[in-house]
């Protein structure tokens, strides 16, 4: 297993945790108390912010690794 497939994996995971965390939030119901909806979306941020920071990350290491695949190729024979 490369590195490369180990960070796939990773940004797929998060994909995959980024919409069940939307799908558990939208079946909280709406407080009208302040203090309880601002407890609710105290204990959903953390996680969410977690996710996505990792998801950019995963993705911009992603990112990284193909331009290095690319630039390496540069002066590389062609073969069919």
């Amino acid at each position: 297993v490369s590195i490369q497939s180990g960070w796939i994996h990773l940004s797929t995971l998060s994909e995959f945790a980024g919409p069940l965390q939307n799908q558990a939030l939208a079946l909280v119901e709406t407080p009208m108390e302040l203090t309880r909806a601002s407890e609710v979306w105290n204990a959903y941020s953390g996680p969410w912010q977690t996710w996505n920071i990792t998801r950019t990350v995963a993705s911009g290491v992603a990112l990284l690794l193909a331009g290095v695949g690319l630039w390496s190729l540069q002066g590389a024979p062609v073969t069919r």
